[in-house]
């Protein structure tokens, strides 16, 4: 995304098949440079609708969402090749523009395993798993890949995005502490899902990943909620697959 790539200090800052963020060899997964939003480090995956996870109510444009919720939408998991099946969501940042409003606020994110487990081995939904998708960009384990991020699993994650305590356009620096922040119409949300975009399908070709990764890109939906846990008059975003950006509609 444009705006995480600011802070790789350049001018501007997310296909399916099997599991991502398995240590071990490269997998065969590849992934597509796109422009999503605004963003130029987007992996592939169009923008879909038609989900099955809440309702879209009619009506005008100014309605302001306080929570960010996360479906698997993986449909063909390999679970004997990863140990984290489903979409493995590192980090979520939202955007206004060129103002990085917030991240996913330490301490809001809920993960819901869900009634449909594919792959039922998940070794990445635990507590710190979980605690690990909010937050910054940075708490991953680069080397290894063992910790720093949640498997769906076929379940889902709902956060809310908490802003920067000091103003940064560097998710790396964001650390969502500061009151929660509501997403309206235009503003962007950056997925962090562990993919190739991790091992230097970047814009900038950069790698963070160092260990072996699979990494393969796995698909989602994102919906937006008028509060936690509340699924009346949410509002679906999108589709999307690997690390990528999705842009908030009017409803």
């Amino acid at each position: 995304m444009k705006k995480y790539l600011a802070f790789l200090s350049i001018s501007a800052m997310m296909l399916t098949s099997a599991c991502s963020a398995t240590v071990g060899e490269d997998g065969d997964a590849t992934t597509e440079d796109g422009t999503g939003g605004g963003g130029d480090a987007t992996t592939g995956g169009d923008s879909t609708t038609g989900g099955d996870a809440g309702t879209t109510d009619a009506g005008g444009t100014s309605t302001a969402f306080k929570a960010v919720i996360i479906y698997d939408k993986y449909t063909e998991p390999d679970c004997k090749a990863t140990t984290s099946p489903g979409p493995d969501i590192d980090m979520v940042a939202v955007w206004r523009g060129d103002k990085l409003i917030g991240v996913g606020k330490p301490g809001s994110c809920n993960y819901n395993a869900g009634t449909n487990v594919a792959c039922p081995d998940n070794k990445h939904a635990d507590a710190d798993d979980v605690a690990a998708a909010c937050g910054p960009f940075g708490d991953l384990d680069f080397k290894d890949i063992s910790t720093g991020y949640l498997g769906l699993g076929g379940g889902s994650l709902e956060l809310e995005i908490g802003a920067c305590t000091t103003e940064t356009t560097d998710i790396e620096k964001c650390d969502g502490k500061g009151d929660a922040v509501a997403i309206e119409a235009g503003d962007e949300i950056d997925v962090y899902e562990v993919d190739k975009w991790y091992t230097g399908e970047n814009a900038d070709k950069k790698k963070y990943i160092t260990g072996a990764c699979k990494c393969i890109a796995e698909t989602y939906e994102v919906w937006l909620r008028t509060a936690k846990g509340v699924d009346a008059g949410s509002l679906e975003v999108g589709q999307k697959t690997g690390t990528g950006t999705l842009k908030v509609p009017a409803k």
